[in-house]
Parts: structure tokens; sequence; C-alpha cells
């Protein structure tokens, strides 16, 4: 198995950060996929209004 190359053309960089998944559910791949970036966005968004709402005290 070869090692992926960090030295993709600036091009196909934003493809290759969707091609990381985090979730199907109860999909197949590459049918249905949340990608990883959007993922790690939505858990970011959650946390941030757990913070603001529930555990951050004034």
């Amino acid at each position: 198995m070869s090692r992926p190359s960090h030295n993709l053309p600036t091009r196909d960089k934003p493809q290759l950060l969707l091609s990381f998944w985090a979730k199907l559910g109860s999909a197949t791949y590459p049918e249905s996929f949340h990608p990883l970036l959007f993922h790690l966005l939505d858990v970011a968004a959650v946390a941030r209004q757990l913070w603001d709402e529930v555990l951050h005290r004034p």
C-alpha cells in the first residue's frame, strides 16, 4: 500500500478533505456519507451551544 502524497496540487486539496468520512448511519459509502470536516464543524457548534447555555458560569 502506498502512502498518500502531501504534495497535491492546490485544486485537489478541497476534494481530499471531503474524502474522509465520519458517519454513514444506515447508508452505504459512497452513495451517502457525512464528511469528517462537516462532522467536526457540527461537533464544534454543539460544544459551543452547550458551553454558552449550560456549562458556562458567569
